[in-house]
């Protein structure tokens, strides 16, 4: 989106982010159960805490995910409770790395087995992935992009675009809203998700608030 290229030079322009908090209203948290996994490896293994590790962990992955897709309005408009539906959300929106979600995926695959005990490395193999993801998404819980205020342009470029001046991410709506400065008067677009613009937005949000 070709609008978006005079705001892609970080080091050039001093971006001045707000944040807001993601809200865990249950009991337990996603690294509650992580830790439980770890847990459940302490001690002899046998099938029973191979098993509860597996689960544990895949319990902590799978609710850090429906968090973090909430917030960014994947219920907006899709009905769709696929896991891999889910990730794919998270790519899209520049959440995580495309490299850890490949390892995700990949050993997600592997352990992937009904009924079938998972061996001590697979268990570890997934538990190391996880943890993985975890740490590449906790930020989000408490600095979540808000909005980010753009600072002045060169003038030079200043009559090739109308300049927007703040985008704001709405929380679980699936919406970001640009306001533009277009001769001394305010406009305001809202786009929403599915919208590929909907995208590029909210991951040029992630990327300038780490």
């Amino acid at each position: 989106m070709k609008e978006l290229e005079k705001y892609f030079d970080l080091v050039k322009y001093d971006y001045d982010p707000e944040w807001q908090i993601i809200d865990v209203t249950g009991d337990l948290k996603p690294r509650d159960y992580f830790i439980f996994a770890i847990k459940d490896l302490e001690g002899d293994l046998d099938s029973r805490s191979l098993i509860n590790a597996l689960l544990n962990a895949k319990r902590a992955l799978h609710y850090q995910v429906d968090l973090l897709v909430d917030t960014y309005g994947y219920k907006s408009h899709t009905n769709r409770n696929s896991f891999p539906a889910k990730l794919e959300y998270c790519k899209k929106c520049g959440i995580v790395s495309p490299r850890v979600l490949n390892k995700l995926n990949k050993i997600r695959n592997e352990v992937e087995h009904d009924y079938a005990v998972p061996t001590e490395t697979e268990v570890n193999d997934f538990i190391d992935v996880v943890e993985l993801f975890l740490a590449a998404t906790d930020r989000f819980f408490y600095r979540l992009p808000d909005n980010i205020v753009f600072p002045g342009l060169d003038e030079q470029n200043s009559d090739k675009f109308s300049d927007i001046y703040n985008v704001k991410l709405i929380k679980n709506l699936g919406q970001v809203i640009l306001a533009r400065q277009v001769n001394d008067n305010e406009q305001y677009e809202t786009i929403k998700a599915p919208d590929e613009r909907f995208f590029i937005w909210i991951s040029f949000l992630n990327r300038c608030t780490q």
